[in-house]
């Protein structure tokens, strides 16, 4: 695939299989300069559970529709770590690397970042340092666009290869998901998911 000299990207809560598959095929900028956009991959996550797919969504402070990305506030009115936590475990506490895995996420999702940006940017270099993700730059200003040097995925991440199984704690009862969280990945496929995010 011939490179572009910039895709955007939005930052991303345990972001997708498709959006670490750009990450890892294209030269990506994270959009630091956009104001918070509600209802997307900003602060929510796709798991698989018993009941099939299910949002994980990182509550957000009042007024956050108005304020820069970088700015947007986590609220702790509730305790949705522990929520968060529990629905991983429900999910995929029988996986093979559930318990390789689990403590690093629960300090990820339990760290003091006070900001949705920190959050999503402590859990990136996370999956970088296990290869499951490239290198990354940040948006100087706010980017208008999609040009001819631009490719604009903020606000849709598309698939760019054909969707490829692996085994999934619930695939007996729901057949193959694509697409899910990178924990379904990191869960069921450990190490492997790094070569997987290549393909």
């Amino acid at each position: 695939m011939k490179k572009k000299s910039i895709t955007l990207l939005p930052t991303s809560y345990f972001p997708s299989i498709h959006y670490l598959k750009v990450m890892n095929t294209h030269c990506v900028s994270l959009e630091a300069h956009e104001n918070y956009q509600k209802r997307t991959i900003r602060n929510r996550t796709k798991i698989l559970n018993a009941n099939g797919p299910f949002l994980l969504s990182v509550p957000l402070t009042k007024g956050k529709t108005k304020s820069l990305i970088t700015e947007t506030k986590i609220s702790f009115d509730e305790d949705w770590q522990i929520q968060h936590l529990k629905h991983i475990k429900s999910s995929y506490g029988s996986a093979p690397f559930y318990d390789h895995y689990i403590d690093e996420i629960s300090e990820l999702i339990n760290n003091s970042s006070s900001t949705l940006w920190q959050l999503n940017l402590s859990i990136l270099n996370y999956l970088k340092s296990l290869d499951y993700c490239q290198s990354w730059s940040f948006t100087e200003s706010y980017v208008t666009g999609q040009t001819s040097e631009v490719l604009d995925y903020r606000m849709a991440v598309p698939s760019i290869t054909e969707p490829k199984s692996y085994n999934q704690v619930f695939q007996e009862k729901f057949g193959f998901v694509d697409n899910l969280s990178c924990l379904d990945l990191l869960f069921n496929l450990g190490p492997e998911g790094a070569s997987y995010c290549l393909t």
